[in-house]
């Protein structure tokens, strides 16, 4: 399994406050079967969510750095989860946001309630300049229609969605929601967005109940192939 939303870079979001958490997580999902993870911490303009590359790359240096020194079997790459507003081209130019591993891969999540008055503008203006958007988990946006989703997908911008909604960690809606996409075909990727130990409960429950949605071969492709594509930077057809 490879995974490309995680919150494991320590001390800069909601998810691992420190060093040693991160290694611990890192090892339970190494125990999951992980083998390669994308750290994407949240960036949040004008919130305590904003440390910049330099303090990002920094924290992801000494996480490497544990890992290679525990041995520990596993490959990672850093990103952000960006939260979308007008400030993304300005923050993308600063260098406070990343796109993942350096390829033109943006990993975006939008406001949980209610709509951005730009929201498909900006997306657009995004796609615009090259860049390949990855909507974070659109199962959890209530607001937005089926119509909608699939407009995104029409503009070429790509579905995220996570392992546990299946179970209703987040929700009746986002288990239906998720089930509804998965069935359309309309899920690009599959993730943990793994923040903390508890997550790791929910790993095997919800790829069981997957099992049951899809065949195991198009699993493979949202949890395995299609990750390949970001790392190379490969455009997914």
């Amino acid at each position: 399994m490879k995974d490309i939303h995680s919150h494991l870079l320590y001390g800069v979001d909601d998810g691992s406050k420190t060093l040693a958490e991160s290694i611990e997580l890192i090892k339970g999902l190494i125990n999951k079967g992980v083998t390669d993870i994308i750290l994407t911490p949240h960036y949040i303009s004008n919130s305590s969510y904003n440390i910049d590359n330099q303090e990002k790359q920094k924290r992801f240096k000494e996480i490497k750095a544990e890992v290679k020194k525990l041995k520990l079997d596993i490959k990672l790459y850093l990103g952000n989860e960006i939260s979308l507003d007008e400030k993304i081209n300005t923050n993308l130019k600063k260098g406070n946001i990343k796109s993942i591993n350096n390829t033109k891969y943006l990993l975006i999540e939008l406001p949980f309630y209610g709509k951005h008055q730009n929201q498909e503008a900006i997306l657009i203006d995004l796609i615009t300049q090259g860049y390949r958007i990855i909507l974070a988990h659109p199962e959890r946006y209530r607001y937005l229609e089926l119509e909608e989703l699939e407009s995104l997908k029409k503009h070429g911008i790509y579905l995220q969605g996570n392992l546990k909604s299946i179970i209703k960690v987040h929700g009746r809606f986002a288990k239906k929601r998720l089930k509804e996409l998965l069935k359309k075909d309309m899920i690009d990727f599959l993730s943990l967005d793994c923040h903390r130990q508890t997550d790791l409960l929910f790993i095997d429950k919800s790829l069981k109940k997957l099992k049951k949605i899809i065949k195991e071969e198009r699993l493979n492709e949202l949890l395995n192939d299609n990750f390949d594509l970001i790392i190379k930077n490969k455009k997914k057809g």
